[in-house]
């Protein structure tokens, strides 16, 4: 498995993704916004002669997850580096998931 806090060439990280989507088939994927990482893969996948692995009703916002589990508070943000930020979102991700579920059981 490459270092991914060392960087992959682009070429190697689209087809990272699109073996990830080919082989665990996922019905919803979790992105920080849709306005940002959509687009971005979008750009990318199309640079390289590749449809996008997901359909767009596939998507999950990680911001309004947060926004819903904790009105009116702002997430903590990591040094902005690819895995702290992909750890950080995670994080949040979960604390917003459980804290939904948590309303939810009442």
């Amino acid at each position: 498995m490459p270092s991914y806090t060392a960087g992959v060439p682009v070429a190697q990280g689209i087809q990272t993704i699109w073996q990830f989507f080919e082989r665990f088939k996922p019905v919803h994927v979790w992105i920080q916004g849709p306005d940002f990482d959509r687009p971005v893969l979008e750009d990318l996948f199309r640079q390289y002669g590749m449809a996008m692995p997901w359909k767009y009703s596939a998507n999950r916002d990680c911001r309004t997850t947060w926004a819903l589990a904790f009105p009116g508070v702002k997430k903590p943000l990591p040094p902005h580096q690819a895995m702290d930020d992909c750890l950080g979102t995670l994080e949040g991700l979960q604390s917003a998931l459980s804290e939904l579920g948590r309303r939810a059981a009442f």
